[in-house]
């Protein structure tokens, strides 16, 4: 796509018949974690509310992961302000972010939800430059 990822820092390219004009650094405290909650729940369909519930049904460990996979991406909150959030430990958030990680290399439902996900969060990323 026009964007890529060097040094954990995201930068957007801008073409022009094929050159490459400028690059510019997204830092990725772009987006809240708010905005980041209201573009990946409605995808993974499933409520604030059930993913800080202490169960450890696959169905919802899975899309916390996936929630907290995004939050590491797309803003600058650190593991611990992360966990504050899902009542979890900082180690907690980085084991179910590797968990997520090596599960998108085999499950294709999973790459489908993480690639819409990445595209909705990428425009609006795009839409606050």
């Amino acid at each position: 796509g026009n964007t890529y990822n060097k040094n954990n820092k995201h930068y957007l390219v801008i073409r022009k018949k094929g050159n490459v004009l400028a690059s510019k650094c997204i830092d990725a405290n772009l987006l809240s974690v708010d905005e980041v909650l209201k573009v990946v729940l409605p995808i993974i369909d499933m409520p604030y509310d059930t993913l800080i519930l202490k169960s450890r049904k696959w169905s919802i460990t899975k899309n916390r992961g996936i929630a907290m996979y995004f939050l590491r991406e797309y803003t600058n909150a650190n593991l611990e302000t992360i966990g504050e959030l899902f009542g979890l430990s900082h180690c907690s958030v980085i084991h179910s972010i590797n968990v997520i990680k090596s599960e998108l290399l085999r499950n294709v439902s999973l790459q489908g939800v993480v690639a819409e996900a990445s595209e909705q969060l990428n425009k609006l990323v795009k839409s606050n430059l």
